[in-house]
């Protein structure tokens, strides 16, 4: 007689399972942030924030113009956003990537 196999999903087969997806993918959430804050800190101490000043229209260097400002300020503002807006974003993904591995 032939066993019958019981392929139908169980409620032990739902869960926070998906989420190992992305951990098992290697995304290092933490590092990425470390960087962010690192590469923002070079950009705050080499004095890309003065360049900012290209969005009111005015060179920070006259001798550097306003293209070459604009250049800089853009580079500080991407880098700054990056690291106050997404870090954040990034602690909280890992953290529920976290939460989501303890549960399994």
């Amino acid at each position: 007689m032939r066993q019958r196999r019981n392929d139908r999903t169980q409620a032990s087969d739902v869960g926070t399972g998906f989420l190992n997806i992305f951990a098992d993918a290697g995304a290092d959430f933490d590092q990425v942030v470390a960087w962010s804050g690192r590469a923002s800190t070079i950009a705050e101490i080499a004095g890309l924030r003065e360049y900012t000043t290209f969005l009111s229209g005015t060179a920070a260097n006259p001798e550097a113009g306003l293209r070459w400002s604009s250049f800089l300020g853009m580079v500080y503002i991407v880098l700054y956003l990056g690291f106050v807006v997404v870090a954040p974003i990034l602690i909280l993904a890992a953290g529920l990537l976290a939460v989501g591995k303890r549960m399994k």
